[in-house]
């Protein structure tokens, strides 16, 4: 599976990064969101871990740009986010996050969303 990660913020990219592979998952990394639209397209990975708070646009943005795209609107995306109000999630939701998490994500958490990403993968490559 190929995981891409838009994050900004090169010690928690990196932290992603290195349990992703442990978990055996192939992952790009990207630090602005102009950068993981443009990485998402190229490399169509299975799902996008995505920061909401991008230096160069904001996450919801990103994530309209990609749902947008008929190349990248199914490719499900967490949601990652130190803002934890009840409108940013609901906006964040409606915008086609398939989770949204606030910041950090423990491994545990990590595991279990990559297994829900795989088990909805699955199913839906089994009809």
């Amino acid at each position: 599976m190929k995981v891409l990660v838009i994050e900004d913020e090169p010690i928690y990219q990196l932290y992603l990064r290195k349990y992703l592979e442990r978990l055996g998952l192939n992952v790009f990394t990207c630090e602005t969101g102009m950068a993981g639209v443009q990485t998402a397209r190229r490399e169509l990975p299975d799902f996008i871990i995505l920061d909401m708070g991008l230096p160069d646009m904001l996450g919801t943005d990103c994530l309209d740009l990609l749902k947008r795209d008929p190349d990248t609107a199914a490719i499900p995306v967490i949601a990652t986010t130190a803002d934890a109000t009840d409108e940013f999630k609901t906006e964040t939701l409606y915008l086609g996050a398939h989770i949204y998490h606030r910041k950090p994500i423990t491994p545990d958490q990590l595991t279990f969303y990559v297994q829900k990403i795989r088990d909805v993968l699955e199913e839906v490559s089994d009809h």
